[in-house]
């Protein structure tokens, strides 16, 4: 790729670039000022201004996706560990798809470019598609909650491009450590029963625990 205008890149700029190629794929840029520039009059404006001098630089692209509003995620959904019972998948299901009732809209997101990612490690590329960019940037939200609640937990935070994938497996959204023990972290689109199943026995059979957001 052909690298943009030269920028000389600060520590929030260089924290921003690692996220996005090591931990999530997006993020909205509505979080990107709440997180980075939480103390600005106007968090997202300010965003929006330095995301557009790295899109010049080569290092991200800023792209309108369709996506639900963002919702306040304060807790998992479902927090299971060997020795709990089975969830009530769909119940379960049937809880997730109330959180949608408000027609998706366009939403400012921004992406690593592969440039980024060379320099950073991770990786980066497309922005996501309409049909992947609610539960992106919910993800996100789940990881940007743990790098402030726990941020020793979002250190191991490993994205599910860098996980291990078998044929026709749906690995996890990522995988935490705590301790000696390690939990998958999956966000809950639309999933019907079944596939909240199919990922309750990924986990089981591997002895992680998990947490549904």
């Amino acid at each position: 790729p052909v690298s943009g205008r030269l920028i000389e890149l600060t520590s929030r700029d260089r924290e921003i670039l690692s996220v996005l190629t090591t931990r999530v794929r997006v993020l909205s840029t509505a979080q990107v000022g709440r997180t980075w520039w939480a103390n600005a009059s106007q968090p997202e404006a300010g965003a929006r201004r330095r995301l557009r001098a790295l899109a010049e630089a080569g290092l991200v692209t800023v792209d309108q996706v369709l996506a639900h509003r963002e919702i306040a995620l304060a807790r998992p959904v479902v927090v299971w560990h060997r020795g709990l019972p089975e969830p009530d998948f769909p119940a379960l299901s049937a809880e997730l798809a109330r959180r949608w009732s408000e027609p998706e809209r366009a939403t400012a997101c921004v992406v690593a470019t592969e440039q980024a990612a060379a320099q950073f490690g991770g990786t980066g590329g497309r922005p996501p598609r309409d049909s992947e960019a609610t539960h992106d940037i919910h993800l996100a939200a789940v990881y940007l909650r743990m790098l402030q609640e726990l941020p020793t937990r979002a250190a191991s935070w490993t994205p599910e491009a860098a996980l291990k994938k078998g044929q026709g497996i749906k690995v996890p959204d990522a995988i935490v450590r705590d301790g000696k023990y390690q939990s998958a972290i999956e966000f809950g689109g639309s999933y019907s029963a079944d596939k909240l199943a199919a990922f309750h026995r990924y986990c089981q059979g591997r002895a992680l625990a998990y947490e549904l957001w």
